[in-house]
């Protein structure tokens, strides 16, 4: 993989990505090819599906971690490898975003009660 290790590192100091951006992006690609036994560049779509659904099932991880994972493999094929199908292939994952809190009648009380002048 030191080839195309080589070629990640270079696209990325072309775009300016952060040192701290490269260590993730490159961990996810020598992930995905340890878990698959070969280089990324021989493998398919589905696998790298089946990768991304290991991570989910199986080790579940964090959906956050999960699209980070994705975004590096987005890279990885759509620009490293110019692969766009499999890219495309890699859909993000939707983070659920919480309810925000609502104060309740009383506390809305008290807040008024506290101000001198409601303007």
């Amino acid at each position: 993989m030191s080839d195309l290790r080589e070629g990640m590192i270079e696209e990325m100091e072309l775009r300016a990505f952060l040192p701290a951006t490269h260590r993730p992006y490159l961990r996810a690609a020598r992930e995905l090819e340890r878990y698959c036994g070969r280089s990324p560049e021989t493998l398919t779509a589905e696998e790298v599906r089946g990768y991304l659904l290991h991570l989910m099932k199986e080790r579940r991880l964090h959906l956050s971690t999960i699209n980070g994972i994705a975004t590096a493999l987005r890279f990885l094929y759509s620009v490293v490898l110019k692969r766009p199908e499999i890219a495309l292939a890699i859909p993000p994952q939707k983070t659920p975003k919480p309810l925000p809190d609502v104060l309740s009648v009383e506390e809305i009380e008290r807040l008024f009660a506290a101000t001198p002048n409601i303007k």
